[in-house]
């Protein structure tokens, strides 16, 4: 019988490179968030200079969803589910993490996307998707 306990993993940090077609950056708040299969939110880190950082674990899940998009904390009731941020166009890629790799490059964020970012953070009464809906023609 085996007495020793499990050792803890040890945490890694992960950085996700994020762009935005068509421009080099956004000036608004951006967050990534990192769920697992089941729609479960595991990580969430603010997108600075083109990265989120995430520190870890070595036993994550390999295949998780990331999705990009302005915080919703303050727009969704409860904790913040994939099922909810979907509802707020946030940008989504399901994709494998490589163990051996320290930056993951994403795809672009289609312009069409942020743009909708950028009406939410300049009118920020605009927080619920029947508003964001709503607004599409101001932009689109």
């Amino acid at each position: 019988m085996n007495m020793n306990p499990r050792p803890q993993s040890e945490a890694r940090q992960v950085s996700l490179v994020v762009s935005f077609e068509g421009v080099h950056g956004i000036l608004v708040e951006i967050q990534a968030y990192m769920f697992d299969a089941t729609g479960t939110l595991m990580a969430r880190a603010p997108v600075r200079k083109s990265r989120a950082v995430f520190s870890l674990s070595d036993d994550l899940e390999k295949q998780v969803y990331v999705v990009i998009a302005p915080p919703v904390d303050e727009a969704v009731d409860g904790p913040v589910t994939l099922a909810k941020i979907r509802a707020f166009h946030g940008f989504e890629v399901q994709t494998r993490l490589d163990p051996l790799l320290k930056s993951h490059f994403l795809p672009e964020v289609p312009e069409a996307v942020w743009r909708w970012w950028l009406v939410h953070c300049l009118w920020p009464g605009l927080n619920r998707r029947s508003d964001w809906q709503s607004s599409a023609a101001l932009i689109l």
